[in-house]
C-alpha cells in the first residue's frame, strides 16, 4: 500500500529514494517519505513496546470476541425513550408480543391430524411452552376443537376437552308406545377420530374460517403458534433446545416437527 501511495509523490528518481543504513533509514526524502521515515524509525527503535501493545490489542480482542453477543431484536438498537421502542415494549408487556414462534407438525397421512393421541400430544406441547416467561400464549387446532365440543354440549365444563380414542354419546330418540311416544335416551359408542372429523365438518359448513390459519386442507400439516413477550434471539434459542428435547421424548418419529419464527427459520 505504502508503494502505491509513493508513486503519486514527487522524486520518483532512483537518486531521491531513501537509502538504507546500518543506523536506520536515511536519504533524500519528500514530504510524504520523510513521515514514513520518521515513524519507521521508531517502530524499529521501540519495537518490544510496539510488539507488547500489539500483542495487548490482540489479547483483548479475543476476549472481545468471545463475548460478543448475535442478536436480531431491532427494537432494541433503538434508544429507550424512542416512540415505536416504547409502544412496542408496551404492546409486549400489556397485550402478549408482537412476534411469534410457529411449531409445524407434519403426519405421514391425510387426516392424520384428526386422531384424538397426536391431538392430545400437540395439547400437551402447547402446555410445556406456556410454562417458559418468554411465552405469553398458544394456540393451535387443539383450541378450536375443544371449544366446539364445549359449545356442543351446552358449555359443560365436563366438555371443555378433545374427544377420546372412544367416546360415549347420548342421543335422544322418540318411540311410541301404546299411542304414547316416549323419550328414550340412547348411548352409542363412536371414536374420537369420526367425532373430530364431524366437529370440523360442522364448523366448515357453517362458514368457519379460522382452520385456514392452522391447518391444510388435507389435515396432514398443522401450526401450533406460540406468542412471544419479547424478539430477543437468543432467549428464543434457548427456550427453542428444550422444545426439542420435549419433542423428541413425546412425539413418534413418524411426525415431523419443524420451527419458525416471523423473521427467520429456526434451524
Amino acid at each position: 500500500f505504502i508503494p502505491s501511495i509513493m508513486s503519486f509523490f514527487k522524486g520518483k528518481n532512483p537518486v531521491n529514494r531513501p537509502q538504507v543504513s546500518d543506523s536506520g533509514i536515511s536519504g533524500r526524502h519528500g514530504a510524504f517519505e520523510s513521515r514514513v521515515s520518521t515513524i519507521a524509525s521508531k517502530v524499529i527503535k521501540y519495537r518490544v513496546f510496539v510488539v507488547s501493545t500489539a500483542l495487548a490489542v490482540f489479547a483483548l480482542s479475543v476476549l472481545g470476541i468471545l463475548n460478543i453477543t448475535v442478536e436480531s431484536d431491532e427494537v432494541r438498537y433503538l434508544k429507550p425513550g424512542n416512540e415505536f421502542r416504547m409502544a412496542t415494549e408496551s404492546i409486549q408487556k400489556n397485550l402478549g408480543g408482537i412476534t411469534s414462534l410457529d411449531i409445524i407438525v407434519e403426519t405421514e397421512k391425510k387426516n392424520g391430524i384428526k386422531q384424538p393421541a397426536l391431538l392430545s400430544r400437540i395439547e400437551g406441547l402447547q402446555r410445556f411452552c406456556e410454562e417458559f416467561e418468554l411465552v405469553s400464549y398458544s394456540l393451535s387446532i387443539v383450541d378450536l376443537i375443544k371449544r366446539i365440543n364445549f359449545v356442543l354440549h351446552e358449555n359443560n365444563p365436563q366438555y371443555d376437552r378433545l374427544p377420546r380414542e372412544t367416546e360415549v354419546i347420548k342421543r335422544v330418540r322418540y318411540q311410541k308406545t301404546d299411542g304414547k311416544e316416549q323419550r328414550i335416551t340412547v348411548e352409542e359408542t363412536i371414536s374420537g377420530f369420526k367425532q373430530v372429523s364431524q366437529f370440523l365438518l360442522l364448523y366448515e359448513m357453517s362458514g368457519g374460517e379460522a382452520t385456514d390459519e392452522y391447518v391444510d386442507s388435507r389435515y396432514r400439516t398443522t401450526r401450533i403458534s406460540i406468542r412471544l413477550k419479547d424478539m430477543s434471539s437468543q432467549e428464543l434459542e434457548a427456550v427453542v433446545s428444550e422444545i426439542r428435547a420435549y419433542v423428541e421424548k413425546n412425539f413418534p418419529e413418524s411426525v415431523k416437527i419443524d420451527y419458525a419464527n416471523h423473521y427467520i427459520r429456526v434451524v
